[in-house]
């Protein structure tokens, strides 16, 4: 398709501003979902435009620049992996189309949005079922967010280097496969996604992955109490905290521990441990001005029993 379909063109004889919109990244196991919008004026005409999935790296590279020259309006956005675990991959794209339709300027009067109807939406939209192989302004989205996500997924290819996700952008092959059985799932994959079968991993990967998790619920469990998380896994002074964070005017030092045999996990929080915690507390404090009145150090411990994480939040947990 080169143009408008004469559904798109009717729709634009009412509206005037109407928007494309589609997202990319549901299936990945790594990595975040990227969605696209854009807004084209009524005489546009691109060559080569169709379902992203149907073009190769090359045509998308010179596709995604025409569309944004020829473009009155285009936006991008990202939800992470890690909001895919709170959220699940359908709220996540959802929000990542309504994100990406947030950053047009003008703002559309109808969007055209492939797949379903997203509830609660206030902008006014049509969900068109395979719209990104019907409608012109859906497929040109399509291409924006697969190239947009493919871009950042070369770049995390770099920061991970051992998961090959410069070749397969997260996708579940049996090259991405093999690396989750010998390395684990990083920072950037789906834990809420079937990896690999649990029983397959080796107990070393196990123990790791369980604590990613309760580092994960640790964090969902601070912001639904109203915690605004700064940094996570800081480093400093060759030491590390989990979990930097502000409660009103309190800046917040979180150590998580977690288990699955010890009942009181925060009993192996010992005085060599404590140590090691106010001392990267210290060179956080160097390295970052943050306006905070009170300091304060807490202990989030959790034990995985039944399938659920049991939490004991210890606030003022030590002092220095």
């Amino acid at each position: 398709m080169e143009s408008f379909s004469e559904i798109e063109k009717s729709y634009l004889a009412k509206y005037r501003l109407i928007a494309g919109v589609d997202e990319s990244g549901r299936g990945p196991l790594a990595g975040p979902v990227v969605a696209a919008a854009v807004i084209f004026p009524p005489a546009v005409n691109i060559p080569g435009i169709r379902d992203s999935k149907l073009t190769n790296e090359k045509e998308r590279d010179v596709l995604s620049q025409w569309i944004k020259e020829a473009a009155i309006s285009w936006g991008t956005a990202e939800v992470s992996a890690r909001e895919i675990d709170r959220i699940n991959i359908l709220e996540a794209s959802r929000r990542a189309m309504m994100l990406a339709v947030e950053k047009l300027n003008p703002q559309p009067k109808l969007c055209l949005v492939d797949g379903w109807k997203i509830p609660h939406w206030e902008m006014l939209h049509y969900g068109v079922i395979k719209g990104d192989a019907l409608y012109f302004s859906i497929a040109s989205a399509s291409i924006l967010a697969k190239h947009s996500r493919d871009a950042i997924m070369l770049e995390l290819a770099e920061k991970y280097p051992a998961y090959g996700f410069a070749r397969h952008k997260g996708y579940p092959t049996p090259e991405h496969r093999q690396a989750l059985e010998q390395y684990g799932p990083s920072p950037i994959h789906r834990l809420s996604f079937r990896l690999i079968p649990q029983e397959t991993l080796p107990k070393k990967l196990k123990f790791r992955r369980l604590g990613i998790e309760a580092e994960e619920a640790a964090v969902n469990y601070l912001q639904q109490k109203g915690y605004q998380i700064i940094v996570r896994n800081y480093r400093g002074d060759r030491c590390e905290i989990d979990i930097i964070a502000e409660q009103s005017e309190t800046l917040v030092f979180i150590e998580v521990k977690s288990s699955q045999t010890v009942i009181d996990p925060e009993t192996e929080v010992d005085i060599k441990k404590i140590g090691h915690i106010i001392r990267a507390a210290e060179a956080f404090l160097i390295n970052y001005a943050i306006p905070v009145k009170e300091i304060r150090f807490d202990i989030v411990a959790l034990r995985f029993e039944d399938n659920y994480w049991q939490i004991n939040h210890i606030q003022d947990a030590f002092r220095p």
